[in-house]
């Protein structure tokens, strides 16, 4: 059985008359009625009653197979729309808002695998801090961003999708002459009250806003030597023993071979990482694909395939 067969079965149920069904599908009435001769001998039973009256009539049996062939037919015409969708989902455009560092969160296996499962979909990539990318975002520069947690966020929620996608820990990022080396936990208070040069992290990060809070009073012994939201910055700076820094323990954890210590912060203090799509963007659908790529990247720890669940 083939699909033909059962687009030519239809068209004689339709028509009801094999010369009619025949011309409508642009075949000759004698292979019409050889492929109708086919399918009967290969389901043994007859579809229709031949007679010598204009109309055909089915059997009992040509009744079931047209009900079934029916779904059939309209199975297929439902998948051609499906695939049609798919097809446009699965090209265009997303514009991608990233941080600086955003290889550390492994954001940068998720985004290359992705283009390699959804060649035909063009990333457009823009680095920059968490205030810019909101900032582009909201004027509906960018489709998706991944950023660190800020509180500007929250009069957002109207209209972004805003979906956690990971948390790490902070770490005080020290070397091995500062007195905190020897420290496996440190609490805010002893780095304020202890006369250390301190790297204050990027100014876009809450953790920003809590140490300035902390540090920049009259009480506080730290001497500010400026703020980076680099990490190649922090690291430096802490090995050479000029200033301690902060990273949080999934970015630290990439760097290995350098003469640092990593202190627990106590209370911790988390980074948290988040996605951003923007409902109202015209590439809504390829946007939703990636935000459900990376979704399953930090929910499971690997890549998906683009037919995995």
């Amino acid at each position: 059985m083939n699909l033909n067969q059962i687009r030519y079965a239809l068209k004689i149920g339709q028509t009801r008359n094999f010369t009619r069904a025949a011309e409508e599908l642009y075949i000759s009435q004698p292979t019409l009625s050889q492929q109708i001769k086919a399918l009967e001998a290969e389901l043994g039973t007859e579809l229709f009653i031949r007679g010598n009256h204009r109309e055909v009539d089915f059997t009992k049996a040509g009744c079931i197979f047209l009900e079934y062939a029916q779904k059939i037919e309209t199975g297929l015409d439902e998948m051609k729309i499906a695939l049609q969708v798919n097809k446009e989902k699965t090209q265009g455009e997303i514009r991608l808002g990233l941080l600086w560092t955003f290889g550390y969160a492994g954001l940068g296996k998720i985004v290359g695998s992705f283009s390699d499962a959804y060649p035909y979909i063009h990333l457009k990539y823009r680095i920059d801090g968490t205030t810019a990318l909101l900032r582009m975002l909201r004027r509906g520069e960018l489709d998706i961003i991944v950023v660190t947690r800020t509180d500007e966020l929250e009069d957002d929620v109207a209209d972004f999708l805003i979906t956690p996608l990971s948390e790490s820990d902070y770490y005080l990022i020290v070397g091995d002459k500062s007195p905190f080396a020897q420290y496996s936990r440190i609490t805010l208070d002893e780095i304020a009250t202890t006369p250390v040069k301190l790297l204050m992290p990027g100014s876009s990060t809450t953790l920003y806003r809590q140490l300035k809070e902390r540090f920049e009073n009259s009480l506080s012994l730290v001497e500010i030597v400026g703020e980076t939201p680099l990490t190649d910055a922090t690291i430096y700076m802490a090995e050479a023993n000029i200033a301690c820094g902060f990273l949080a323990k999934q970015t630290y954890e990439s760097y290995e071979g350098y003469n640092v210590r990593a202190i627990p912060i106590f209370p911790r203090i988390s980074r948290r990482i988040l996605a951003a799509v923007d409902k109202r963007s015209r590439n809504i659908d390829q946007t939703m694909q990636l935000m459900d790529y990376i979704q399953y990247y930090y929910r499971y720890n690997k890549v998906n395939g683009p037919c995995d669940d």
